[in-house]
């Protein structure tokens, strides 16, 4: 019985810790209570892979189909998740303006689990602001991860899709 204790109490430190983390650094999240819009835009400016390389050297000729797919999957999971505040990328009169920096992305596979499947982990910061331009919320993503699948690919566009169900659920 004691090892049967011992062992859950293990498991559970192990899920806690590799959960990740979505951090308001400052403001508030009260913006996501609010009915409207919010105008969505992605930097990939300075994004890597968790072991340095370039995304854009690591998808070559798919770079701009999986930053395009990724976006679109961040909005669906945003929207769908959200109550009353709905992402779009399109440039009209939004109520708040929000700038995903993606700083990293990690690929892995997981044959531990019960499941086995590709994952990956995500590290992003997003900055949320009003129609004035003043920041109403900054957060930092920390390794969160997402998106087990069999396929690579799919497991990226699920990942992306949990960002923004997580985002409108914070």
């Amino acid at each position: 019985m004691k090892r049967i204790l011992i062992t859950l109490c293990a498991l559970l430190t192990v899920i806690i810790v590799s959960a990740g983390t979505m951090n308001i650094t400052s403001g508030s999240k009260k913006f996501l209570k609010t009915a409207g819009t919010m105008l969505v835009t992605f930097n990939w400016d300075k994004a890597l892979w968790a072991n340095g390389e370039t995304l854009q050297h690591r998808w070559q000729e798919e770079y701009n189909k999986h930053i395009e797919e990724g976006e679109a999957a961040f909005i669906k999971g945003f929207n769908e998740e959200g109550k009353q505040l709905k992402a779009t990328a399109k440039h009209d009169n939004a109520d708040y303006t929000t700038e995903v920096e993606i700083q990293k992305i990690d690929y892995f596979f997981s044959a531990t689990s019960i499941i086995p499947g590709h994952k990956h982990d995500i590290w992003a910061k997003v900055t949320v602001k009003d129609k004035q331009g003043n920041t109403v919320c900054e957060i930092v993503i920390e390794r969160m991860k997402g998106g087990r699948d069999f396929v690579v690919y799919d497991s990226y566009i699920k990942m992306m899709k949990k960002l923004g169900e997580e985002l409108a659920s914070l």
